[in-house]
Order: C-alpha cells, then sequence, then structure tokens
C-alpha cells in the first residue's frame, strides 16, 4: 500500500502547479481525490508554495533549487538516456549546471553519450527563450516559437539519438545518503517485464508528459519574468522599445544638472542627432551624410559608416541588451515599489545582471526603468554598478520622451537650418 501511494504521489507532484493556480479542470479526478485527502501531497503543496512566495519581492526563484525539486522527483527510478534528455537545455544554460548528486547529475556521470549531448548544447549557448523550445522539442511537442534550423537541426538529433543502453537508479540509503545503481538495459528490461504492466505506463507518461510542463513552468518563473495581471513583462519592455519611431534621450551623469548630451532620433526620417553643450552633429542616414555644428563648410559630408545606435541598437541604446534573447541566463527583474520620485501612472522595475569586468571582476549591474504603465515604455531610466566589496553607483541617467517627427524637425532646424534647405 505504501509503495501505491508513493507513486500516486509521484504523479500528483506533475500537477502542483496546478492545484496551486487553481486549474483543477486540468488535474485528473483521481489525482485531484489523491492530493485533497494526502497529508505527504498536502506538505508538498505548502513548501512549493512557500517557496513560491517567499521572496515575492524579488518574484524570481533559483532555477537550481527548481530544477533539483524536479531531479528529485526521480529518486529509485530507473532512468535511461530518453528520462535525461529534457533536462539537459536547461543544464546547457550558463551558470545552471549542478554540481551535487541528483538522479540526474548521476546518471550524466555514469553516461558518455548523454554527456556528449550535454556538451553540444553547452557549446549551442541558448537563450532562455530558445530553451523554451528545446524543452519542448526533446520531448516531442510542437515548438511554441520559430527556432533557426541549425538549432531545430541539432536537437533533433540528440532527440532522435540511439540510447546508450546505461540505466542509473539513484536512491536514498538508511542514512540519508543518495547512492547509485547502475545497469545495462538487458538487467533492466528483466526487472521491468515483472513490474505491472498499468505501473509501467504511468511512470513512462509521469515521466514524458509531465515533466516537460513542469520545467517550462519552472524557466517562466526564473526566466521570462511573466508578471501578474497588474504588473509588466520584460518581454514586453522590449516589444514596446522595439517598434519605437521616435524618441528624445536626455542624459544626465551624477551632480550635474544639466544633460551632458541629447539625443534625437527618428526612424521615421531616418534622422540622428547628437547634441552636447559645445556642439552638435546631425546624421541623415538614409543619404549617409553628416552634418557637424563645428565645420567651416555647412555642406553634409558623406560617410561610409552610420553611428553606433544605428548599427547595433533596436531600441535606441534604452535597453541594457539589443533584444531579450542576449539577456545573460542569471538575470532578474524585480518591481520597485514605494519610490517616492515615481508619478501616477508609472510602475518602476529593475534588471539586474552580473558581468565580468576588463580583469575579469565581476560586476553587478542594475537597470531601473520608471515605466509608463501605459505604453510599458521608459520615461526614465537610471544605470547602476557594484563592484566587489564598494558600494552600489549611479553612472548615468537618462531622461526619455517620444515626440512625433514634426517636433523632432523643427527642434533640429534650430541647430542645424542649412538642413531644411537640404530636404
Amino acid at each position: 500500500m505504501m509503495k501505491e501511494n508513493e507513486q500516486l504521489c509521484r504523479e500528483a507532484s506533475t500537477y502542483y502547479y496546478d492545484a496551486l493556480s487553481g486549474r483543477h479542470s486540468d488535474i485528473p479526478s483521481a489525482i485531484g481525490a489523491h492530493i485533497s485527502e494526502c497529508a505527504v501531497c498536502q506538505s508538498e503543496l505548502r513548501r512549493l508554495d512557500a517557496c513560491l512566495h517567499e521572496q515575492d519581492d524579488l518574484k524570481v526563484i533559483p532555477l537550481k533549487l527548481q530544477q533539483m525539486m524536479l531531479h528529485h522527483r526521480l529518486l529509485n527510478e530507473w532512468l535511461c538516456c530518453e528520462d535525461v534528455r529534457p533536462f539537459l537545455p536547461v543544464l546547457g544554460l550558463a551558470g545552471q549546471a549542478i554540481e551535487l548528486q541528483t538522479p540526474i547529475m548521476l546518471h550524466l556521470d555514469h553516461c558518455e553519450r548523454c554527456r556528449s549531448q550535454l556538451e553540444m548544447l553547452v557549446a549551442m549557448r541558448l537563450t532562455a527563450e530558445q530553451t523554451e523550445q528545446a524543452v519542448l522539442q526533446m520531448t516531442g511537442q510542437p515548438l511554441t516559437e520559430a527556432l533557426p534550423q541549425d538549432i531545430i537541426n541539432t536537437l533533433e538529433q540528440i532527440r532522435t539519438s540511439d540510447q546508450s543502453g546505461i540505466y542509473t537508479r539513484a536512491a536514498l540509503d538508511s542514512g540519508g545518503q543518495i547512492q547509485v545503481e547502475v545497469k545495462q538495459l538487458s538487467a533492466v528490461r528483466d526487472a521491468h517485464q515483472s513490474m505491472p504492466q498499468g505501473k509501467q505506463i504511468s511512470r513512462r507518461v509521469w515521466i514524458r508528459a509531465g515533466l516537460a510542463a513542469s520545467i517550462l513552468m519552472v524557466l517562466s518563473v526564473c526566466f521570462l519574468s511573466i508578471p501578474s495581471a497588474e504588473g509588466i513583462a520584460l518581454r514586453q519592455v522590449y516589444q514596446a522599445v522595439e517598434q519605437l519611431m521616435n524618441c528624445r534621450i536626455q542624459i544626465f551623469v551624477p551632480e550635474q544638472s544639466q544633460p551632458v548630451q541629447t539625443i534625437l532620433i527618428s526612424r521615421e526620417l531616418q534622422i540622428q542627432m547628437y547634441q552636447n553643450p559645445e556642439n552638435a552633429t546631425l546624421w541623415d542616414l538614409d543619404n549617409k551624410t553628416m552634418l557637424h555644428s563645428d565645420s567651416v563648410s555647412k555642406e553634409p559630408v558623406r560617410q561610409t559608416a552610420i553611428p553606433v545606435l544605428q548599427a547595433s541598437q533596436k531600441g535606441f541604446g534604452l535597453m541594457p541588451f539589443n533584444s531579450i534573447r542576449e539577456l545573460p541566463a542569471a538575470y532578474s527583474w524585480i518591481q520597485v515599489e514605494g519610490l517616492a520620485q515615481t508619478r501616477p501612472g508609472q510602475q518602476v522595475y529593475d534588471l539586474q545582471w552580473g558581468q565580468p569586468g576588463a580583469s575579469a571582476v565581476q560586476i553587478a549591474r542594475r537597470w531601473r526603468g520608471f515605466l509608463n504603465a501605459s505604453t510599458m515604455l521608459p520615461e526614465r531610466i537610471e544605470w547602476w554598478e557594484q563592484l566587489p566589496g564598494q558600494k552600489e553607483q549611479l553612472m548615468m541617467q537618462m531622461v526619455v520622451d517620444y515626440p512625433d517627427a514634426a517636433t523632432l524637425t523643427d527642434e533640429i532646424h534650430k541647430v542645424f537650418p542649412q538642413h531644411k534647405d537640404s530636404e
């Protein structure tokens, strides 16, 4: 009876997230009845709920902790390469290797084929969103977003490759230490043939069907920073910024009340102006010409290059990375509340990540955006950084607005009246 309950608890754990989020209709009736009556499942639900909310201010759960929770669901199970593959994409994310002994990591220790496939995924340097799709492909489910064909080919090669024939089973001994058994396919097949057929099927359904959903839930909570209905997701901010047509950015540095530079950018007009207190530069991107306010000649000069923002930044340099796909694996997206300098209709978010410096010292960086809750565009941006052992420092502020093309044209003509004649 105890072993039957353990099997039911293992299957029920697949639906813990559904139970916590109120999606009871997605839970099979027998499983739902077991969860409501089982003291072990109720304890696990409380523990998971506490884990999800104890860091509510951060709205981010450490991925390694969640990975290990999923790994340890497979204690006392014989695992083959097919069972391990859904975990490989997440393990391949930068900084997400698990050093502790878990059923998955112990299989990797004994299976050269799975280790080599993990190395292939590490070399691919998948983003968090691509990792989501990789998990879907590894479990034979349709992709929800497109992937580059070379990534699809590699993932399919891994998914359909032959298994090594090595099976591993991790279990806790009487002292609470994890031990591993290793067998070849034939020995495990004999053991499975003596198991009732229904138990074989339920185990396989749990691993193949439920595991992908759990891994994707972890990725969503940890990486994609999906907010509550009242919040703003990082993905939404990137989408809003990438669709910008016109923008004015005033850049301030600490201890100076006047902007050190004002940038006017119009994708609609294909024009950019960089204005400093002493001079200004105007770029005509269509014609690849440049005007400088200090130049003796008032004629535009043809250029072979284009300005950095146009060449490398989709969002006019408002965001720290060109796209959400370039974000490092270990970042956080946190809503900040209670700031006195927030105006009505604004929401404030911190994007935090680490970045190696010139001498391999890890620099903690923070982008704070004061976002318009309706447009999701930043109205003010603070750029912070912190070196090890030092206080965090404000490096720069941006005050941003979004005038129409006519307003930008008028401002440009005040600085470069000759540009009006050349139009």
